[in-house]
């Protein structure tokens, strides 16, 4: 698992967490809340596709160098 996968997961629960935060513990408030943060991810999701469809689909990696360059 790469860093921009890990940074990307918590990013996303902190904006999922501040989402339902400040609500009280009653259940109908809990409910509001959870429904805002499902909203948000629904809302998420497409943007993150769009962009990880603009992102290029490969490296370009450096051939090493050949024995006889050196």
């Amino acid at each position: 698992m790469n860093t921009a996968k890990q940074v990307g997961g918590a990013l996303g629960l902190a904006s999922l967490t501040a989402a339902t935060a400040g609500h009280t513990t009653a259940p109908a408030s809990l409910a509001n809340a959870y429904g805002n943060a499902f909203l948000l991810m629904a809302l998420m999701l497409p943007a993150i596709a769009a962009v990880s469809l603009a992102l290029p689909s490969r490296r370009d990696t450096a051939e090493p160098p050949r024995p006889e360059d050196v």
